[in-house]
């Protein structure tokens, strides 16, 4: 078997534990229905995931600049699972079957590996897209699209393979089917695949891998009775340890393998399994529910994604819904800021507009938030904002378009900003 080239990186991993990093929330919202999950986040911030449209369908979404847009995959079901720094967005659609994505100006179909079902999973800076297809002779095989062609990884000796990260360098990463039954996370290309190992036990699992080859998954220890999140530094594993269960799983890391974020197992009160969402730094294993604001309504429940602004996205329960939320880390600069005093809500800029317009407004504590734009007859045009915010200075953009994504007509609009029983008014005049 080909051996694979992966960096050895000079990393601080067994630093000291420093403070932990504190986070603000924000809810990204949906397309129309009650829930969202987000997949991914690039280095810009902006997230992939799906959502419930108001017609109960499952849409994938992108979410930049304060608002989340339906991708527009033709099909009645829709995932996004990752975004590159292009802006392009890769997944999967249900039409007759399952079928891989790249979207940009347009949504492309990147075709199988024989047999008529393939996902798509992950998307590099160049648009290439790794997951799985069926065979034509119905063999599960992780894939490698480099933009033009659809390749076969093939397997570690088993039946069956599957992919879910890859890097600049066309690196994959995933888990494969070794001839005696048992799984192991692998990395490799069109030339072949290398086995990862495990922590001691049978089996063990990529999930995502960085430019510099790092690599973040799971393993079990010896004996299979734990599962925990894992970091392979040169083909190296190392184990990242729970939170209080006995199992935990790393889904994405940032540039240099600093951070490490995913989901663990905790105690339930029920019985039934529960998770967190995690982010290990400095060799420490953190709950994320730690880390936010107390009394925000949210339970975190699994980070997807990370960037190297220190951004995470993942998916947690929020007023009894299932929604997909971003963590921004809370800067020294910011904390030390002097707060709003009172509730404002600037005037547009600019005003009158043609194609986009900012709207900036303070928030002297935290607290429920809503943003809506109201035309001259009291419809409801754009919920821009909906969701626990922290206290300070916020901006959001809107461009124009109305909840269905449609674009408004000429006239005056009402920009009705609002925090739990206090509310703010301006206005705002649309040149078409």
């Amino acid at each position: 078997m080909p051996r694979l080239a992966l960096p050895l990186l000079c990393l601080a991993l067994f630093a000291a534990p420093a403070a932990a990093q504190n986070y603000t929330i924000v809810d990204l919202g949906t397309l129309g229905g009650p829930t969202s999950q987000a997949h991914g986040i690039n280095a810009k911030g902006w997230i992939v995931g799906e959502s419930l449209t108001k017609e109960s369908q499952d849409h994938a979404f992108v979410y930049h600049d304060g608002q989340m847009f339906d991708v527009g995959v033709t099909g009645g079901m829709s995932i996004g699972y990752a975004v590159n720094d292009a802006g392009q967005t890769g997944g999967c659609y249900f039409g007759d079957h399952f079928q891989a994505f790249v979207a940009a100006d347009k949504v492309a179909a990147i075709g199988t590996l024989g047999a008529s079902h393939s996902s798509g999973f992950a998307l590099n800076s160049s648009g290439h897209s790794v997951g799985d297809s069926y065979t034509s002779d119905l063999k599960h095989h992780a894939f490698l699209w480099d933009g033009k062609e659809m390749h076969d990884l093939g397997t570690l000796g088993g039946s069956f393979s599957a992919a879910r990260g890859v890097n600049a360098n066309d690196v994959v990463v995933g888990w494969a089917y070794l001839p005696n039954g048992t799984y192991h996370a692998y990395a490799g290309g069109t030339s072949g695949l290398v086995d990862l190992g495990t922590l001691g036990g049978s089996c063990s699992a990529a999930n995502a891998v960085n430019d510099a080859g790092a690599i973040a998954g799971y393993s079990y220890l010896e004996g299979n009775q734990r599962l925990h999140a894992c970091l392979w530094i040169g083909g190296k594993p190392r184990d990242l340890g729970v939170l209080t269960g006995s199992a935990s799983e790393a889904l994405a890391l940032d540039g240099d393998a600093s951070t490490v974020v995913g989901r663990a197992q905790v105690p339930s009160k029920t019985g039934a399994l529960s998770y967190h969402a995690f982010v290990w730094t400095n060799g420490t294993m953190r709950d994320l529910n730690d880390l936010v604001p107390p009394n925000s309504g949210w339970l975190l429940e699994e980070a997807t994604g990370v960037n190297d602004a220190g951004q995470i996205v993942g998916s947690g329960t929020y007023q009894g819904q299932r929604r997909a939320y971003l963590l921004q880390p809370a800067s020294s600069a910011t904390a030390a800021a002097a707060l709003p005093t009172v509730l404002s809500l600037a005037s547009p800029v600019p005003n009158p507009v043609r194609s986009s317009v900012r709207f900036a407004y303070g928030l002297p504590r935290d607290g429920q938030v809503s943003l809506r734009l109201i035309d001259a007859s009291g419809r409801l045009v754009k919920d821009l904002a909906h969701g626990w915010q922290p206290a300070g200075m916020h901006e959001l953009t809107w461009n124009l378009a109305n909840d269905a994504g449609r674009a408004v007509g000429s006239g005056v609009y009402y920009a009705r900003l609002q925090l739990e029983s206090e509310a703010r008014t301006t206005t705002v005049q649309v040149l078409r």
